[in-house]
């Protein structure tokens, strides 16, 4: 097959068809062969942007980490900005194929540093809680929506539990408990 070398590639172009294949085919069928196919170039092309997958879904992860965070509306305190985070990051999770998967196998994105840390904590600082605080927190509301999505993931699991209770209303749930309980004052 002829491949193009005329196309711009970039890492949103190469990050936008990884999310086409894992969204069509499975995060089993994410690889770099799939995506230099889908793009119509050569595999080495595709290196020259990330060094290899694990970059990439680095990247993916921090991209849907980004979508939560950025789907947030105005909120009154650190606990509403927790259960909004938290409700949209499980969405993220459960509305895209293979995605809960994907965040759980992600490493830190390789260009993380202090600043990225500082800038994912910001909207919790305006609510008094210290960088180190704010990161923790969202770690534990990240903890509870990826294993409870990937929970749902099992639709046996999912079937059984409805018989008891309302799976969604049930991580809401817990989730203002978590939240709450994590914001309250000297915690």
């Amino acid at each position: 097959m002829a491949r193009r070398s005329d196309i711009a590639l970039s890492n949103e172009i190469i990050r936008d068809a990884a999310f086409t294949v894992l969204a069509e085919e499975g995060l089993e069928k994410l690889t770099m062969r799939s995506l230099a196919k889908r793009l119509n170039v050569q595999a080495p092309s595709i290196y020259s942007y990330y060094t290899d997958k694990s970059e990439l879904f680095s990247e993916m992860a921090a991209y849907y980490f980004a979508e939560a965070r950025d789907g947030i509306l105005d909120c009154d305190s650190a606990c509403s900005w927790l259960e909004q985070f938290g409700i949209g990051f499980y969405k993220i999770l459960v509305n895209n194929r293979d995605a809960a998967m994907l965040f759980a196998i992600a490493e830190p994105p390789v260009r993380s540093n202090v600043r990225i840390g500082e800038i994912a904590a910001q909207p919790l600082l305006a609510f008094g809680l210290t960088i180190e605080r704010a990161i923790a927190v969202q770690a534990a509301v990240i903890s509870l929506a990826l294993g409870t999505a990937l929970d749902h993931s099992n639709e046996g699991l999912t079937q059984y539990l409805a018989n008891f209770f309302d799976p969604e209303a049930g991580y809401r749930d817990a989730l203002g408990i978590l939240a709450a309980g994590l914001t309250r004052a000297g915690v």
